[in-house]
């Protein structure tokens, strides 16, 4: 049986996106976090403070499935780019807004704002998974070296 990963995060010191296989919180918060790589062996990550989560330290934020396939069948995260199958020269950020509990496409070179998604009538979302920010940086143009 394939298992669908539910969280990713970006390991900075192997530049892969690396499936989340456990988490655990406390009080102060994640305190465990364990990825699988792709041999199937395990890393864990000890006491991973949000100081310890970001660029130039080991871990991204852990990101989500959003719960959408792409035109192609690729899973959706938090984090990847996408371009809209009809206006392929747009790119959208798939970003979490904390105040509604959603996720929605952020314009790239736009700070703020941004737009539903949504599936078709076939059963996808409209747009197709062209990269994400950690491993396709050069996709947010100027935005990247703002940081």
């Amino acid at each position: 049986m394939k298992v669908i990963p539910k969280m990713r995060v970006y390991n900075y010191k192997t530049k892969k996106m690396e499936q989340v296989a456990m988490i655990s919180y406390d009080i102060d918060g994640i305190e465990t976090l364990s990825t699988m790589h792709d041999d199937g062996t395990l890393s864990s990550f000890f006491a991973v403070l949000p100081d310890d989560i970001g660029p130039n330290k080991v871990l991204s934020y852990p990101m989500m499935f959003i719960g959408l396939k792409d035109k192609n069948g690729q899973l959706i995260f938090e984090g990847d780019i996408l371009r809209p199958i009809v206006a392929k020269k747009d790119l959208y950020v798939v970003c979490w807004n904390q105040s509604s509990a959603s996720f929605y496409l952020r314009p790239v070179g736009q700070k703020e704002g941004g737009y539903s998604l949504y599936v078709n009538e076939y059963g996808y979302a409209p747009y197709e998974v062209v990269g994400n920010v950690y491993e396709n940086p050069e996709l947010l143009g100027d935005e990247a070296s703002a940081g």
